[in-house]
């Protein structure tokens, strides 16, 4: 069954992607140039408009929301998969740098994570600084 607005809008609002007020006006400029209630029509519209990417919005739409912010970190779109994880493209939310995140499938070890950035490695809460290159 397809998602409505309301239901995207919901997705949208758990995800920690924009701040309520954000989500609000999206909703509000969707609904005041569309009549559909489809939450496709919804996430096409925000693709369009370059406020979501692509990945995002297909996440939204399997209700996987809340998994496209890791802390700091926005996903941005999926990379690669191999047979330990996910490669994913990633920005931190404060210095606007773009990351890759691997994150471990759960029989791996699920949670830890590695980003690389910079010249600094973090994995999971702790981090290292590695040397210049």
């Amino acid at each position: 069954m397809p998602m409505s607005v309301d239901e995207f809008v919901l997705q949208l609002k758990n995800s920690g992607l924009m701040s309520a007020a954000d989500v609000q006006g999206c909703e509000s400029h969707f609904r005041h140039q569309n009549t559909s209630n489809f939450g496709e029509s919804l996430a096409e519209d925000l693709v369009t408009r370059q406020i979501l990417t692509s990945y995002q919005a297909a996440e939204l739409l399997a209700g996987r929301g809340t998994k496209l912010v890791l802390g700091n970190y926005v996903i941005l779109q999926k990379l690669g998969q191999g047979g330990m994880g996910l490669v994913l493209k990633a920005e931190h939310r404060r210095m606007k740098r773009l990351v890759a995140i691997k994150t471990f499938f759960p029989h791996i070890g699920g949670s830890i994570f590695w980003s690389f950035s910079a010249g600094i490695v973090r994995r999971g809460s702790r981090s290292w600084g590695c040397g210049a290159a």
